[in-house]
């Protein structure tokens, strides 16, 4: 989730957790759209992006998956209501969906201010 977001800082924190004062190794996949790199990420053994979704602390993202085991995860974790998943279904937005409403919202004329036309 992005962090101004239901459950965001949370699972910033438990991102934090995880990496803290750890070796990371990255394993780049993609740029996406907005120049951000895309990439596996591991602490030893431990795959952080699935622990995060195991835990409920963040989506699958089918675009950039491999396998179907990040889904399975994702599956588990809204079985369990673990993290994010506990939150009530109105609170539960993807964060594409959430960015793409916070910019529609800025682009929109706010009521009572005019447009300059330019």
């Amino acid at each position: 989730p992005e962090r101004d977001q239901p459950h965001g800082w949370r699972s910033k924190l438990q991102l934090i957790d995880l990496v803290r004062d750890q070796h990371i190794v990255l394993a780049p996949r993609d740029v996406d759209q907005y120049g951000r790199i895309v990439a596996y990420v591991w602490v030893g053994d431990l795959e952080i992006n699935r622990e995060l979704v195991k835990r409920g602390a963040a989506w699958f993202y089918p675009e950039y998956a491999e396998s179907d085991a990040l889904y399975e995860e994702e599956e588990r974790a809204r079985a369990a209501k673990q993290g994010l998943w506990a939150l009530p279904a109105s609170k539960r937005i993807e964060p594409w969906e959430w960015r793409r409403r916070a910019r529609a919202s800025r682009e929109r004329p706010r009521e009572g201010v005019k447009s300059s036309g330019k």
